[in-house]
């Protein structure tokens, strides 16, 4: 018999699709990136790799002014295809800005990050702005489609892509900046393989084009760039400032081992993660019951929470003696630092994974105002815990209970704001086109 609170059959095919592509895209670099800590690059390479991530994640965090999200909530095609115009103008402005920075303070920039021969990176930062702020409009236009298979092969495509790049890179000799390289490479192949499905499937929806449209739309919307927007940035932010005080603390080797502890656990948890996050806002689009909403969101949270932990456990089961073995003795600390964070990454990736209940009971305002709290406290606890202690594992658990607390906090806010949310009155008719 069917649920009356949870559509099982094809939320779970859609989910599992997902899960597929994400499994083997997360494989991949799991497979190889043993290969490349021990054989081609340093802790401090991988730190150089962090930070690139940090700067990028601040530019394409905003680079659509999440307009991409309101294209899985319509139901005409026209409103749908003209908000997917309008966050392309908005990708291809704010790379236009990233390119200025990057070019203009190019040397603030180098002398900031103390990343030396590598700077001409920086250079590589527009490009995967673009990359990726198009990519997440294919990506959030496919959700609306419900083309779950095209968006799992996509990431088999980026890492698949990525990491043979960094492979051949540590190979020749390339490896200043053969991380990053890579990286950039995966998001290009991987929006390739986004806009040949486009021509293939969508390429008429051009004709829909319409600047007034877009106009309406962004006005009808206005809560993604005013709320959301300025939420996701302040999480970019965070992202930003905890790797750069750790960088200016402990130095790119600290930051390295906390980037690829990140790494590997992301490999695990993110197979999960991602792929119930985009099925789980497709679904609850369509919720107008609260009962209902409360019920799917608690299940699912606490499904998560109970994989999250078998990840936990195997992390503390893994003997340090393994990984000095297998990565070299340059990564002998690389199990201390991972077995920290991973208790609040796996708090993290429950609320990650749920964190588009936000925007179906409208709190953007409320997560933004809580997100800029977060991000003056994790500076503050930092800070402090560096200065009175001076230690970096003092400091990184001081970080790791911050970092708990507050997505704890925010797990559980989500039930509260359920539990006021005004369901929106059902329309007569159907209005998709």
């Amino acid at each position: 018999m069917r649920s009356k609170f949870l559509p099982q059959s094809e939320f779970f095919k859609n989910v599992a699709t997902l899960i597929t592509g994400t499994a083997i895209s997360q494989f991949i670099p799991f497979l190889i990136l043993p290969v490349l800590q021990r054989w081609f690059y340093s802790p401090e390479d991988f730190g150089l790799l962090a930070v690139y991530i940090s700067l990028t994640t601040v530019f394409t965090n905003v680079s659509t002014f999440k307009y991409e999200y309101a294209i899985v909530l319509q139901k005409r095609l026209k409103n749908a295809a003209n908000l997917a115009f309008l966050s392309f103008y908005f990708v291809l402005g704010v790379s236009l800005i990233s390119l200025i920075i990057s070019v203009v303070f190019k040397k603030q920039l180098t002398g900031y990050f103390e990343i030396g021969s590598s700077n001409n990176f920086l250079l590589l930062v527009p490009v995967t702005v673009l990359c990726v702020g198009i990519y997440e409009i294919f990506n959030y236009w496919n959700n609306r489609e419900k083309r779950f298979s095209t968006m799992a092969f996509s990431k088999v495509v980026q890492t698949g892509t990525a990491e043979t790049t960094k492979l051949l890179s540590g190979l020749k000799g390339l490896i200043s900046g053969g991380l990053i390289v890579g990286r950039v490479m995966g998001q290009f192949f991987s929006l390739a393989y986004m806009f040949f499905h486009f021509l293939k499937r969508d390429v008429k929806i051009l004709r829909l084009h319409s600047v007034k449209k877009m106009r309406q739309l962004a006005v009808a919307n206005k809560e993604f760039p005013l709320f959301t927007a300025p939420s996701t940035f302040l999480t970019a932010l965070i992202y930003f400032t905890y790797i750069n005080l750790f960088l200016k603390y402990y130095g790119a080797e600290a930051v390295g081992m906390i980037g690829v502890s990140m790494s590997y656990v992301a490999a695990g948890m993110g197979i999960i993660s991602t792929s119930i996050s985009q099925v789980f806002y497709r679904e609850i689009a369509e919720i107008t019951d609260k009962k209902r909403l409360q019920y799917f969101y608690l299940r699912f949270a606490i499904r998560l929470f109970a994989l999250s932990m078998v990840l936990v456990m195997s992390a503390y089961l893994i003997p340090d003696r393994w990984v000095v073995y297998v990565l070299g003795e340059k990564w002998s600390s690389l199990m201390e630092v991972l077995r920290i964070i991973i208790l609040w990454l796996s708090i993290y990736f429950v609320s990650t994974s749920l964190g588009f209940i936000y925007i179906k009971v409208g709190r953007q305002r409320a997560m933004l105002v809580i997100r800029g709290v977060h991000l003056v406290l994790l500076t503050f606890g930092i800070w402090l815990a560096h200065h009175s202690f001076g230690d970096f594992y003092t400091t990184l658990w001081t970080f790791t209970w911050i970092q708990s607390a507050f997505y704890i906090f925010a797990i559980l806010i989500a039930v509260y704001f359920i539990r006021q949310w005004k369901a929106p009155e059902p329309t007569s008719g159907s209005d998709r086109g």
